[in-house]
């Protein structure tokens, strides 16, 4: 049999009847108690289940019973809303789980939740539901992250937008305020924190069984990179170019030096092409897609590092045998 709210409503009602508080107070408390029951009774009408009710009656009467003041009434009957801290929600003191579920599943209806909702809300469920529980279009299992909401994770889904930023207040008030920053960035599953992206991002390199190239992308960038970044700020960027699928790119500018080192498989199905500088003569060999990104962008302009200058190239026949094409 469902647990129903009111039992815990009329027990609560009794206590406060039977105790030795001032009148004033116990007026007070029956005062909240007649509150709470019409907030459930509207839940209840929204069609959320009765073990959720049963649960926002118990933990809300418990602190009915020690309130001696209006002010905490109000507090308790109205909770601030959560306050974000740049990486998570805080709840109110007054504020309850299973209303705060709630709260969460009506915003959903009116706006898309972010990463960060979508990651509260399944935290919510697991922890209220603590069972597998699965329907027709996902299935949720102890969900304290999003990489499990409605289907597995793709790398379109995590590729990089842009990246985000917001400062929050560490603590202080007035002149003495410490704040903080959050780095994030934009998917299309949201704004997400850069550590958790980051995490989904090597769960999603694991699951499709990809470390090798991950590694052949690290060894290349550091041989090859010359642009000086903080060891963190590193792997972030590798990630990133990972995620982008810039090795199976043509139009990536490494396409082809990185896979003829490491996967030269993938160069026998690549349209490879040869190009050559009309100002010293110099070959340079491109996939059709960077030629076309030249002609498109550049106004057909290769920068020649024999020239030291933005130059126009035009296709050409591939050098002969055992030449090197520096003209």
């Amino acid at each position: 049999m469902e647990e129903d709210y009111m039992a815990v409503i009329l027990a609560c009602v009794a206590e406060i009847a039977a105790s030795d508080a001032a009148e004033r107070v116990k007026k007070l408390r029956l005062d909240a108690i007649s509150s709470l029951q019409r907030y459930l009774r509207y839940y209840r009408q929204l069609g959320y289940m009765p073990k959720l009710l049963y649960a926002i009656a118990e933990k809300k009467c418990r602190m009915i019973s020690s309130i001696a003041s209006k002010p905490e009434l109000e507090k308790l009957l109205r909770p601030r809303c959560p306050h974000y801290d740049g990486n998570r929600f805080i709840p109110d003191t007054y504020s309850v789980p299973e209303e705060e579920l709630i709260c969460w599943s009506e915003t959903s209806l009116n706006v898309p939740l972010n990463g960060r909702g979508f990651s509260d809300i399944w935290s919510f469920l697991s922890r209220f539901f603590q069972k597998k529980a699965t329907d027709s279009n996902c299935e949720v299992a102890q969900m304290e992250n999003i990489e499990n909401v409605h289907r597995e994770l793709t790398f379109a889904d995590l590729r990089i937008h842009y990246y985000t930023g917001q400062s929050y207040l560490i603590s202080g008030e007035g002149r003495n305020k410490v704040f903080g920053y959050r780095h994030g960035v934009m998917t299309d599953i949201g704004d997400l924190p850069e550590d958790e992206w980051a995490r989904l991002a090597r769960q999603l390199i694991e699951r499709r069984g990809e470390q090798e190239l991950y590694q052949q992308l690290l060894t290349w960038e550091k041989d090859h990179s010359h642009w000086k970044r903080r060891e963190l700020r590193f792997e972030l960027d590798v990630l990133s170019m990972h995620i982008a699928r810039l090795p199976d790119d043509p139009a990536w500018c490494d396409f082809i030096p990185f896979n003829r080192k490491y996967r030269p498989d993938v160069l026998c199905h690549a349209e490879i092409l040869w190009a050559k500088c009309t100002g010293c003569g110099k070959l340079y060999e491109l996939t059709e897609k960077q030629l076309e990104n030249i002609r498109n962008r550049n106004d057909g302009k290769l920068y020649c590092q024999k020239c030291g200058d933005w130059t126009p190239v035009h296709p050409c026949d591939p050098p002969e045998e055992g030449s090197d094409g520096n003209g």
